[in-house]
C-alpha cells in the first residue's frame, strides 16, 4: 500500500471548504435570526445541553459510571482538554466537520452540485452540536483516503479514532475483512490489510475498555450498560418506531428503506465475487458494508425501536461517498421510478405499519413522495434532475433547521 498522505490538490480542498462555509455561515445565520420570532430564545447554553450532551458533560466533568459507559472516551477527553462551553465545542465541531467535508470532496472529486446536496442532509445537524459526530466523520473520512490510496497508515489511523469515538469495532472490523476479500489483488495484500485493520480498531476498543475501567474499576462494563439501555440482541417487534413520536420515526424511516437499498446492493457484490477495482471500490464496499451492519446492529438489539439510526448512517462520510456514487450513475427512468413507489409503500406497510388511521397512511405517502424527489436527481433527463436539486436543496435546508429547533427545544432529534 502507498504511503501517499494527501490525495487530493490544495486548490480543490480550499473551494470545497469556501463552499461548506459559506453554506454553514448562511443557514446558520438564517436560523439564528427567525429563531426569535418562531421559537424564541434557543441559542443558548442551556439549549445546546441536551439529550447525549448531558451524558458527555458529566464523564467530561466526573469521568465514567456504569450508566455512561454505553459512550466511548475520545469526544468527551477531547472536550475535558479543551475547557470550553457546550456552544464553544458545537462551534469546534462544525470547524472540524467543514474540514474533513472539503478533504472527503476534494478526494473523490464531488461536483459543487453534490456538494451542496450533501450539506443539506438534515441529520448532518449534529455536526453543529456537542456530540461525538464530527469526530467520527472525521476518523471516517481518513478511513476512506486511507482506502482509496491503499495507504495502511491512514487506514489504521482513522480506524482507531473510530473505534475510540464510538463503539464502532463490531461493525468496522466486519466491513474491513469483507472489503479486503472483495478488492485485495492477492493474498499477502488481502493478510497485510485485514490484520492492520482489525488491529487497530480493536486497539481502539480495547483501549476504550481500559478507560471504562480505569473510572469505574469494572472490566468490560460497556456491556452492563448496553443492558441498563437496554440493548440486547432479539428479534426486532414490529411495526418498527421510534419513542421520539411520528416525526422521528419518519425520519428513520428513510433511513432504513436507504440503507435495506445498500445491504442488497452489497449481496450483489458479494455474489459477483472478489477482484473489484480497489482505489474505487474498497471505499464503496467499505461504506456499504458500514451502511448495512450498523442497520443490522441497531434493528438487532434495541427491539426494533430504531433510535438514532439515521445520525449512525446518514450523518456519516459512507452515506455521502455513496450519495454521490449513486448521483453519478443517472440510471432511474420513469418505469423505475413507479417500482420504487411500489417498494417504499411495501416497506411501510411491512415494516412500520403504515395501515391504519388516515394520518399515518398521508405521513408515509408524504415520505414516499420525498424518497421519489431524492431518486429523481438519479434521472436519466437532465431537466428532471434539475427540478429535483432545485427543490430538495431548500427542502432539506428547511428540514435541518427544523432538527435544530427541535433539538434546542429539548425535543428528541435521533
Amino acid at each position: 500500500m502507498s504511503t501517499a498522505f494527501l490525495p487530493f490538490r490544495w486548490s480543490d480542498f480550499g473551494r470545497s471548504l469556501a463552499l461548506a462555509a459559506a453554506y454553514a455561515v448562511l443557514l446558520g445565520g438564517v436560523a439564528f435570526l427567525l429563531a426569535p420570532h418562531t421559537v424564541g430564545p434557543v441559542f443558548t447554553q442551556a439549549g445546546f445541553s441536551n439529550w447525549d450532551v448531558i451524558h458527555y458533560l458529566r464523564i467530561r466533568d466526573t469521568g465514567f459510571s456504569p450508566e455512561s459507559a454505553a459512550f466511548f472516551p475520545l469526544f468527551p477527553f477531547v472536550w475535558r482538554w479543551l475547557g470550553v462551553s457546550p456552544m464553544a465545542m458545537a462551534g469546534l465541531n462544525l470547524g472540524l466537520f467543514l474540514l474533513a467535508f472539503a478533504a472527503l470532496s476534494a478526494a473523490f472529486a464531488f461536483s459543487r452540485p453534490h456538494q451542496l446536496l450533501l450539506l443539506s442532509i438534515p441529520t448532518l445537524v449534529f455536526m453543529g452540536l456537542p456530540y461525538s459526530e464530527a469526530l467520527f466523520f472525521g476518523a471516517g473520512v481518513l478511513v476512506l483516503l486511507g482506502w482509496q490510496r491503499q495507504s495502511l497508515a491512514l487506514l489504521a489511523v482513522g480506524l482507531l479514532l473510530s473505534c475510540l469515538t464510538r463503539s464502532a469495532a463490531f461493525v468496522l472490523v466486519p466491513a474491513t475483512l469483507l472489503t479486503a476479500y472483495l478488492t485485495s489483488p492477492d493474498r499477502p495484500v488481502f493478510w497485510r490489510q485485514a490484520s492492520v485493520g482489525t488491529g487497530a480498531a480493536t486497539a481502539g476498543l480495547l483501549l476504550s475498555v481500559y478507560l471504562h475501567y480505569r473510572d469505574t474499576k469494572r472490566w468490560f462494563v460497556f456491556f452492563e450498560a448496553q443492558k441498563l439501555w437496554d440493548n440486547r440482541l432479539r428479534w426486532p417487534q414490529l411495526p418498527l418506531s421510534n419513542w421520539g413520536g411520528s416525526f422521528p420515526t419518519h425520519y428513520e424511516a428513510v433511513c432504513f428503506f436507504l440503507a435495506l437499498a445498500a445491504a442488497v446492493y452489497l449481496l450483489y457484490l458479494l455474489k459477483q465475487g472478489p477482484a473489484l477495482p480497489a482505489s474505487t471500490w474498497a471505499p464503496r464496499v467499505f461504506s456499504l458494508a458500514y451502511v448495512a451492519g450498523v442497520t443490522f446492529v441497531t434493528v438487532a438489539t434495541k427491539g426494533g425501536v430504531l433510535v438514532s439510526l439515521s445520525r449512525y448512517v446518514l450523518a456519516t462520510p459512507y452515506f455521502l461517498l455513496l450519495a454521490v456514487a449513486a448521483l453519478q450513475t443517472q440510471w432511474i427512468t420513469n418505469r423505475r421510478l413507479l417500482w420504487a413507489v411500489g417498494l417504499t409503500e411495501v416497506c411501510w406497510l411491512l415494516g412500520f405499519g403504515s395501515y391504519g388511521h388516515i394520518r399515518s397512511v398521508l405521513g408515509y405517502s408524504v415520505l414516499t413522495l420525498y424518497l421519489l424527489l431524492v431518486l429523481a436527481c438519479l434521472h436519466t433527463h437532465p431537466r428532471i434532475r434539475q427540478v429535483a436539486y432545485g427543490v430538495l436543496l431548500p427542502l432539506n435546508s428547511v428540514l435541518l433547521v427544523v432538527l435544530l429547533y427541535r433539538f434546542l427545544q429539548n425535543q428528541w432529534v435521533a
